[in-house]
């Protein structure tokens, strides 16, 4: 649980943060944070009766989304000669008390990771809040600012969410804060707006104006989910990538230079065949998701291996 002084007394936010790894204060390198029900495991929790089923399942009945655990490790391996473990965090609006149903889960995956924060959602229970067990913002920013305070102000990062809910809007909302443009009384209107708790308003606010400038958000990775409209997700923020499946958002870093060629091919070989891999690469080049020369390699390079 973190606390932080507020004027005469403390306020804990209702959350449960792990961080086992700590990052040299010049790292300049990437942090990718990511979402778990709908963005790694495929569950829904986009109402109470589905959460508290999710609440009760062993590792063994939670699925990955397909191609996630190997996109997961490739990202951690990176790209050079070396595994390169590159930082990687959970935040999840999943109950605490599923922590080490999920670390087992990871663990079974070979999904190595450097911290899970979770949602305390007995707390808001207690405290007369149920409102608040299905709205994740003032959580999940709580969340992505506490751990922006822990790592390095150089360092870039890659945020994977999906559109069950509202990770697009949160994650967007992050990103104004990390450039400098959402702060003070424009921050605790927005949080407003969007039903944040007072309580949870006052302490995000702080936390932003306690923030030192420089922390930068490169991508926002949102999978689709609901099938909604991809360029109204992305009237949010220039940086969302609206992806259908875990190999477009696998090309689209491959193409950043974040995951190596072996590591969409594993990918690639996880995904069902719905749809031609070829009509999923049509699809982000024409989205303009990735380069042409990306595509045009990708249907060449995967003809020939798969």
């Amino acid at each position: 649980m973190s606390a932080l002084e507020l004027g005469s007394g403390s306020y804990r936010t209702p959350l449960e943060r792990s961080d086992s790894r700590t990052l040299e204060p010049d790292y300049t390198g990437t942090i990718h944070t990511w979402d778990i029900d709908g963005t790694y495991l495929d569950t829904d929790v986009s109402s109470l009766p589905r959460l508290l089923m999710t609440a009760v399942e062993f590792a063994v009945d939670k699925r990955a989304i397909p191609g996630t655990p190997a996109l997961l490790k490739g990202i951690r391996r990176g790209t050079g000669p070396t595994h390169q473990q590159t930082p990687l965090y959970f935040v999840s609006a999943s109950p605490r008390q599923l922590r080490t149903v999920l670390e087992r889960k990871m663990l079974v995956d070979g999904v190595e990771h450097d911290g899970i924060t979770l949602k305390d959602q007995l707390h808001h229970i207690l405290r007369g809040r149920p409102e608040q067990l299905r709205n994740h913002m003032g959580y999940k920013l709580a969340a992505l600012l506490l751990n922006r305070r822990a790592h390095p102000t150089g360092a870039r990062e890659y945020l994977h969410g999906d559109d069950q809910e509202s990770d697009a809007l949160i994650y967007a909302t992050y990103a104004a804060i990390l450039d400098g443009g959402l702060r003070d009384d424009s921050l605790r209107w927005t949080l407003a707006e969007h039903g944040v708790h007072p309580d949870d308003a006052r302490y995000i606010t702080t936390l932003a104006d306690d923030l030192p400038a420089g922390g930068e958000v490169t991508r926002i990775f949102i999978r689709m989910v609901r099938n909604r409209d991809p360029e109204t997700l992305a009237t949010l923020d220039e940086r969302i990538i609206p992806i259908r499946n875990t190999f477009q958002a696998a090309l689209v870093l491959w193409e950043q230079g974040e995951v190596d060629g072996d590591t969409v091919l594993e990918v690639a070989q996880d995904i069902p065949r719905t749809r031609s891999l070829a009509a999923t690469i049509d699809d982000a080049a024409i989205r303009h998701l990735i380069r042409v020369t990306t595509a045009s390699r990708w249907r060449k390079t995967l003809a020939r291996s798969l």
